[in-house]
């Protein structure tokens, strides 16, 4: 919480600092007009930056006690607040990108004039999107950082206790899985920020259930052409999901993790906070055609908690499903978290289970798989779902009245 009300803090802070340089710009050219509407929203984004940055201090007297100590014990000191900064790094990482990127990118024409403003963007684009496009990255999985993913995934676990509170992951079987064999883990459902699809794997609690095993996520396309996080996606060794990257996956490294629900599944995550409602969107089969060609079993993992984490701001399902098949994306589209009003998760805890893999049906590598064949491996999986839903439940409070809803349309 201390990360975060510095966060906002100092973000209004730095909004407000770059207020005053345009007001003094727009006096210097002589352009008074609106300079009453900038005097106002510069001085309250003042008045909620001091407020912020005193909360955060507030919040923390126990950690300003215990700085006083430091004159003592300067080294076990330093240690500590290397550890407190590493649990909220991986936070900021994952939830505030896209808000960086806006602030910056409003910043520049609020202070530059609009053709200067428009130059840089677009000359800066043009040089960085050209850097980091060589070898189709996304797909290809080229730019992978091992340093990075290291030191990402010895911070993520702990990161996510400290402001989820509890992240377990549980293998609802006995059979250990073969790492020589391949896999394809479906995850559903599909939250705002499906936090399980790319991260599942770094867990550690992942990884002590299935030694050897080391998925690649596969996630929509929409990350790859987004600054900043395109670039730790990548980092992290997240491919798109398309048929090609799947395949390619797959034989580099025996299995792949995925949303199947898509988008189609993100868009009634807010029924959760409206009717009591856990939709999963089973109608996509493409994963289950291509794990049976490529002789992968299916597993399963269903996500207890993640839909708790954020929710659309402008909560319009009907507009959301429309733009969404006019345009592959729903439309409005604002998530907030903690307090209501910041792109921070809200504080719940975490549960992924992780079902008994589905064997494919017996065919040569690559050949021709029936729709009967697809159907019974996609029934199969959706009534693992379903199972493992009704099993768990009772072990996880805040789905206590909650139903599942598996949609139909």
């Amino acid at each position: 919480m201390f990360a975060a009300t510095q966060a906002l803090g100092w973000a209004l802070f730095s909004s407000s600092l770059i207020s005053v340089i345009y007001l003094i710009s727009l006096a210097a050219r002589g352009m008074a007009y609106c300079i009453r509407c900038w005097v106002f929203a510069t001085g309250s984004a003042m008045l909620a930056s001091q407020l912020f940055l005193g909360i955060s201090i507030w919040m923390f007297k126990d950690d300003i006690r215990s700085g006083i100590k430091a004159v003592q014990q300067p080294k076990a000191t330093a240690a500590a607040a290397a550890a407190r900064s590493s649990i909220w790094i991986p936070i900021l990482m994952m939830y505030l990108p896209v808000h960086i990127f806006f602030a910056a990118l409003f910043a520049t024409f609020a202070v530059v004039p609009a053709a200067y403003a428009s130059a840089i963007w677009i000359g800066g684009c043009l040089v960085y999107y050209l850097s980091t496009v060589f070898g189709e990255p996304e797909h290809t999985g080229r730019r992978e950082w091992p340093a990075f993913k290291d030191w990402f995934t010895r911070n993520l676990q702990p990161a996510l206790n400290a402001w989820m509170g509890t992240v377990d992951v549980v293998y609802d079987g006995d059979v250990p899985l073969d790492p020589s064999k391949k896999y394809v883990f479906g995850y559903a459902p599909h939250g705002l920020f499906p936090i399980g699809g790319p991260y599942l794997p770094l867990l550690p609690g992942f990884r002590k259930l299935f030694p050897g095993i080391h998925p690649t996520p596969l996630v929509a396309s929409v990350l790859f052409f987004t600054p900043i996080i395109r670039d730790f996606v990548s980092w992290c060794g997240v491919r798109q999901v398309a048929r090609r990257t799947f395949v390619r996956a797959l034989r580099e490294r025996n299995s792949v993790i995925l949303v199947p629900g898509g988008q189609a599944e993100l868009i009634h995550t807010g029924r959760l906070f409206t009717s009591k409602e856990f939709v999963i969107y089973p109608r996509h089969k493409g994963f289950v055609r291509l794990a049976a060609q490529h002789g992968a079993s299916l597993v399963p993992v269903l996500a207890f908690g993640e839909l708790n984490t954020l929710r659309n701001f402008v909560d319009l399902p009907a507009l959301q499903a429309w733009t969404y098949k006019k345009l592959g994306f729903p439309i409005p589209y604002l998530v907030v978290g903690r307090w209501g009003m910041t792109p921070f998760p809200s504080k719940t805890a975490l549960k992924f289970i992780v079902g008994l893999p589905i064997a494919p049906p017996d065919i040569p590598l690559g050949g021709e798989v029936t729709q009967k064949q697809v159907a019974v491996m996609h029934k199969e999986f959706y009534e693992s779902i379903e199972r493992m839903y009704h099993k768990y439940q009772p072990s996880f409070p805040a789905y206590k009245d909650v139903k599942l809803v598996m949609l139909s349309h």
